[in-house]
């Protein structure tokens, strides 16, 4: 986004559109609720902002952005000591080489990223150094398309960019008010 130069000027207009991290659950590391937790509080979604979005997006604290009105309860924020403490409860301690192990399993995983969305991969690559301290290791592989990965059950997780909102309103859809019945 900084590319442009000084002489173009960009207008931010609030969305729906939310930048996430799919986890397969299915016989991975993530299938331990520890370690899915662990993985969150590691990670800085202000950095991820400022990386990916060139600090012009907001940092998704609640399931709806804030311009929207609606009251929502915070998600959870950044604690490096207590994702420590939980992979630590998880059972998985840190290796010679700084990569936390279990038994014989190593906490490393690979996640998926995709061209068509421009900031995706440098959120996965920031995403990587925060989580290094921890004991993760992350790999960072970017494929054409993450749904190429994600029909097999032999993936750890994905980078994806929904609009949550496309009409900018949370019950504008029949699935959504069909839900809230």
């Amino acid at each position: 986004l900084s590319t442009f130069g000084s002489e173009i000027q960009s207008a931010v207009t609030p969305s729906g559109r939310v930048d996430l991290v799919n986890l397969n659950l299915k016989g991975t590391i993530f299938n331990d609720p520890l370690v899915r937790t662990a993985m969150a509080l590691g990670i800085d979604r202000t950095a991820l902002n400022t990386v990916g979005l060139d600090g012009k997006g907001t940092v998704a604290t609640t399931l709806f952005p804030p311009s929207l009105g609606y009251a929502t309860i915070p998600v959870q924020s950044t604690d490096a000591q207590q994702a420590k403490a939980l992979l630590d409860k998880a059972g998985w301690t840190m290796g010679s080489d700084g990569v936390r192990v279990k038994g014989s399993q190593r906490l490393s995983l690979t996640i998926y990223s995709y061209p068509g969305r421009a900031e995706l991969t440098p959120i996965a690559v920031t995403m990587k150094s925060e989580l290094q301290p921890l004991g993760f290791e992350l790999k960072v592989e970017q494929v054409q398309d993450p749904n190429t990965v994600t029909r097999t059950n032999n993936w750890d997780a994905t980078m994806r960019s929904n609009n949550t909102l496309p009409t900018g309103d949370p019950l504008s859809s029949e699935e959504v008010r069909h839900a809230l019945r």
